[in-house]
């Protein structure tokens, strides 16, 4: 997160860093921002996913740039593509394949994923609560 410390500031810019897990494989999950998640997940099935995600894991952040930033900047060592927002929860080599396709296993490493996530938030004081299903749905269809 050095490299966050040293970037010039940009006007903080609310939102939602969301966590959209994949349903056939339960090691790769998406780490994003968004002003609107649910249209995203939508957006995602039809142009990089073969089966929608679920959505796991929704912020509400005070700055979603700095916030998306700091994420993948702790999710760096779990990315699949430099290019893309695709991370695997348990990565190569330090993980068995039990480790990497268990439903229940992979769900314990991907808790503790947010808890970093959330340390990471804390040292930068970025402000962030959990998003509720009632919010996300409103947000969904006041932009409609």
């Amino acid at each position: 997160m050095d490299s966050l410390l040293m970037k010039p500031k940009k006007e903080p810019m609310p939102g939602f860093i969301y966590i959209f897990r994949n349903f056939l494989n339960n090691n790769l999950i998406k780490v994003g921002l968004s002003k609107d998640p649910i249209a995203r997940k939508k957006q995602l099935h039809t142009t990089g996913t073969e089966l929608p995600m679920t959505i796991y894991h929704v912020w509400h952040v005070n700055n979603m740039r700095l916030a998306e930033q700091a994420a993948h900047d702790i999710l760096r060592g779990h990315r699949v593509n430099n290019r893309r927002e695709f991370f695997e929860i348990a990565p190569l080599p330090h993980f068995n394949e039990f480790e990497r396709t268990n439903y229940d296993v992979t769900s314990e490493f991907l808790y503790t994923l947010t808890g970093l996530i959330e340390d990471g938030w804390d040292y930068l004081e970025i402000q962030y609560r959990e998003a509720s299903p009632k919010e996300l749905h409103d947000i969904h269809y006041q932009a409609k």
